[in-house]
């Protein structure tokens, strides 16, 4: 969601979409009783989705995630979700 993920790759794909590409595989991947959120970080982190069985609105989320211009601050994105992983 930073600026970095603006960035392309080989392929020609930005980061930002390789990674919601990695996201959408893994909410495809759960099974019926796992949760999910959706948290984006650049500047801040924020719930874009709280926890959730439904696979629909968790994909919705994923997909309707924008690059910004915001550098990243990966400290404070990894402390809050780690502060609802409990």
């Amino acid at each position: 969601h930073s600026a970095s993920m603006n960035a392309r790759t080989p392929d020609g794909k930005s980061r930002l979409e390789v990674a919601q590409e990695q996201a959408l595989a893994e909410i495809d991947a759960a099974s019926d009783g796992d949760e999910g959120m959706v948290i984006v970080f650049a500047g801040n982190a924020e719930i874009r989705q709280s926890f959730t069985r439904n696979r629909e609105l968790l994909r919705k989320a994923v997909r309707a995630i924008e690059p910004t211009e915001q550098v990243t601050r990966l400290d404070e994105a990894l402390n809050f979700a780690g502060s609802l992983a409990n």
